[in-house]
């Protein structure tokens, strides 16, 4: 299970992008917790290729008013507590972030 302390910040930071990612018309937002792993979905514009392998570089934005270090500091926090994760954008369209804390 998620341990409080810096862990919290994780959905804080992944829901807020996903928020963003999806405000326009008919712009969508879910959170699913399932056995050991937690979704965060968005059906935005999706994650282009030539940036999916740049999204946790310190400093790298996608958003004028971004500093580059949110998932940065995402990707810190779930290494260090042993967290498996993913963002990617999958074929229906939707972008998910899927964190897994069980084995």
């Amino acid at each position: 299970m998620l341990k409080s302390g810096p862990t919290e910040q994780v959905p804080v930071n992944v829901i807020k992008n996903a928020l963003e990612a999806a405000a326009r018309p008919q712009g969508k937002v879910e959170v699913k917790i399932q056995s050991g792993e937690l979704q965060i979905l968005n059906n935005g514009k999706g994650i282009r290729a030539e940036v999916q392998g740049k999204l946790f570089l310190s400093f790298y934005r996608t958003k004028p008013q971004g500093q580059g270090i949110g998932l940065m500091l995402v990707r810190e926090i779930l290494r260090n507590h042993g967290f498996r994760f993913s963002l990617q954008t999958r074929p229906d369209g939707w972008t998910e972030f899927r964190i897994v804390w069980e084995q």
